[in-house]
């Protein structure tokens, strides 16, 4: 799991990680739990993408982010509060990119939402 953190680290994330653990058994991707220093519940989800099955990286990050950003859009426009804990919001990586590639595989980082 240590490479993990590694990979966690190439995000804008806040705080030291402490812990990265499976989440469920995806049939696509593979998902992690991120936790950081001082906090019991985890912080951030870390994702695998599976580029044998989207091969374009870069056409899914965009598709993702613009029905997301939509969704975000409507509930303020309905004044909806708690926005977060109701739409995917990704992290950027350290050097302003949606994704990190780490030479293998690609990764994006997410907010965990609670009870979700």
């Amino acid at each position: 799991m240590e490479n993990l953190k590694e990979i966690v680290s190439k995000f804008n994330v806040e705080n030291e990680i402490t812990e990265v653990k499976p989440l469920g058994e995806g049939l696509i991707n593979d998902t992690f739990k991120v936790y950081i220093k001082g906090c019991d519940k985890p912080k951030y989800v870390l994702q695998h993408i599976n580029n044998a099955i989207f091969q374009d990286v870069d056409m899914l990050q965009d598709n993702i982010e613009k029905v997301t950003n939509h969704i975000r859009k409507k509930l303020t426009e309905k004044n909806e509060t708690d926005i977060d804990r109701k739409v995917l919001n990704f992290i950027k990586t350290k050097d302003n990119k949606r994704y990190y590639f780490d030479g293998e595989k690609y990764w994006r980082l997410m907010i965990f939402i609670n009870d979700s």
